[in-house]
């Protein structure tokens, strides 16, 4: 569980590991439906690519954009205005 809730802890650019780690833990505890479900949404995928390799082409975005909508981050970084 923790591996699948790393990756979107790494998305946020943590100045450090142990930061990442800190954070990671956090979001756990804090969202445990949520890590959960990151963590299902990895073992879906890693079984859909067990079962037929090229799964791996159509299965990423899909399971990619359940985990960020799930941890309730917005996938496009609003535009700034200089």
């Amino acid at each position: 569980m923790f591996a699948s809730n790393l990756i979107p802890t790494l998305a946020d650019r943590a100045p450090g590991v142990r930061t990442a780690f800190r954070r990671t833990v956090e979001r756990i505890v804090g969202q445990p439906a949520a890590a959960g479900l990151t963590a299902a949404v990895a073992l879906l995928a890693a079984g859909c690519v067990f079962v037929q390799p090229l799964g791996a082409l159509l299965i990423a975005a899909p399971a990619a954009r359940l985990a960020v909508a799930v941890h309730d981050r917005p996938t496009v970084r609003p535009a700034t205005l200089s």
